[in-house]
C-alpha cells in the first residue's frame, strides 16, 4: 500500500432473487469501518429484492442501490462488472447476496498491504453454512471443498500452481470470492469477469489475476466470511461441471496466449494442463492425436519422469502392458541420460 492509498474498501454485491438473505449480507459488511461503500446491483429479480435494496439504501449511508441501465437481467458476471465500474475506493471486495462477512474479515488485510507495498491482493479463508440438510446433500454431491482456502502458505508467484494442482509442495485449495481484497488497478491487467462463461467465471478471473498480480495469504485457517448454501441455488451435475471447467480452461488459455507479459515456461505448463483436461473430456482418436502432437509442441514435458506427459499418455491410450512398457522405457532413458 503506497502512501497515497488509504485502506478503504468498496464492496460489490450482485443481487438476484436474494430477498431472504440480502439484509444479513449488507449488515455484516456495513459493520466494518474500512468498508466505505456497499454497491448493490440488482439484476431484475422476480422477487422483492429491488424494493429491499432501496430500503437498505435509506437505512444505511454506505449502501448505494443500482440496476443495469436497461433494467434487464444480465447475469452475475455482468452485474459484478457493472458494480466494479461504479466503485470509488482503491480496494475491492466482491460478496454474494446470500453470503456474509465475519468480524475478522479485514483484520489481516490492512497489515499485509502496509507490510508489503508490492501486494495487489489478499485472500482469506471462507467457511460455509447450510440452511437445510437437503441443500447440504446437493452441494456435497457436486463440490469437493467446503472450506475455501489454501492448505498452506505459498509465495505470490506460486499461487497459479495451486489453482492447476501443480504446486511442488502439493499445496491445495481455492479461493472464495468474498474472502478476497483486491486493488482496483489489478483489473487493468487481468481483465474482468468473462460473461461468456455460464459457470466458473470467478475461478477464471482468479487464475488470470494470480498470473498478473501479487496475492498474499491473509487468514487461512479461521473463516473470515461465510458462504450460504440453500435450496434456492441451482445444482449442477458432475458431468456438467466437467463441461464448464473445460470452457473455463478455454477462456484462460485464450487470454494467456495473447498475454505477452507471461513467461514461456508458465505458458507451456498451462498448455500441458489444458491438454490433460482435453484428454479426459474428448473421445475417439482426438485425445490420442493431441498427446502425440504435444511431443513436438512441448518437448520439455517428455523430460519429466511420471509427469503430465505420462499422465496424458495413459489417459489417452489406456494403461496396459504395452503403454506401461513404453513409458517405462522413456523414463529409463531419462534416468541414464
Amino acid at each position: 500500500m503506497n502512501s497515497n492509498q488509504k485502506f478503504e474498501v468498496s464492496i460489490v454485491i450482485p443481487v438476484y432473487n436474494a430477498e431472504p438473505f440480502l439484509r444479513k449480507a449488507v449488515e455484516s459488511a456495513e459493520s466494518h469501518d474500512v468498508v466505505k461503500e456497499i454497491i448493490l446491483v440488482e439484476d431484475k429479480s422476480p422477487d422483492e429484492s429491488w424494493k429491499l435494496c432501496l430500503q437498505l439504501a435509506k437505512e444505511y449511508s454506505k449502501v448505494k442501490a443500482f440496476q443495469h441501465p436497461d433494467n434487464e437481467n444480465h447475469g452475475c458476471g455482468a452485474t459484478r462488472n457493472y458494480g466494479l465500474s461504479l466503485a470509488k475506493c482503491d480496494y475491492i471486495t466482491f460478496a454474494d447476496a446470500d453470503n456474509y462477512l465475519l468480524p475478522n474479515r479485514y483484520e489481516k488485510d490492512k497489515v499485509i498491504f502496509e507490510k508489503h507495498p508490492e501486494a495487489d491482493g489478499v485472500y482469506n479463508c471462507m467457511g460455509i453454512h447450510y440452511y437445510s440438510d437437503q441443500s447440504k446433500e446437493i452441494f456435497l454431491n457436486t463440490v469437493n471443498q467446503e472450506v475455501l482456502t489454501f492448505s498452506d502458505v505459498v509465495k505470490p508467484s506460486e499461487v497459479p500452481l495451486v489453482f492447476i494442482s501443480e504446486h511442488p509442495r502439493k499445496v491445495e485449495g481455492s479461493w472464495g470470492i468474498d474472502g478476497l481484497t483486491i486493488k482496483k488497478e489489478v483489473f487493468n491487467k487481468s481483465g474482468i469477469f468473462n460473461t461468456a462463461l455460464k459457470l466458473q467465471q470467478d475461478v477464471d478471473l482468479f487464475i488470470k489475476m494470480s498470473l498478473t498480480a501479487n496475492f498474499f495469504p491473509g487468514e487461512l485457517n479461521e473463516a473470515t466470511c461465510i458462504r450460504g448454501v440453500h435450496d434456492q441455488q441451482r445444482s449442477t451435475s458432475v458431468q456438467d461441471m466437467d463441461k464448464f471447467r473445460l470452457e473455463r480452461w478455454k477462456s484462460v488459455m485464450s487470454w494467456l496466449r495473447k498475454n505477452r507479459d507471461i513467461d514461456k515456461i508458465t505458458k507451456d505448463l498451462f498448455e500441458q494442463k489444458y491438454l490433460y483436461f482435453q484428454v479426459l473430456s474428448l473421445k475417439g482418436l482426438k485425445p490420442k492425436m493431441l498427446v502425440l502432437t504435444s511431443i513436438f509442441k512441448y518437448p520439455e514435458g517428455l523430460k519429466k519422469r511420471y509427469g503430465l506427459f505420462d499422465l496424458n499418455f495413459f489417459n489417452a491410450f489406456g494403461r496396459n502392458a504395452i503403454t506401461n512398457r513404453l513409458i517405462s522405457i522413456k523414463n529409463k532413458i531419462l534416468s541414464n541420460s
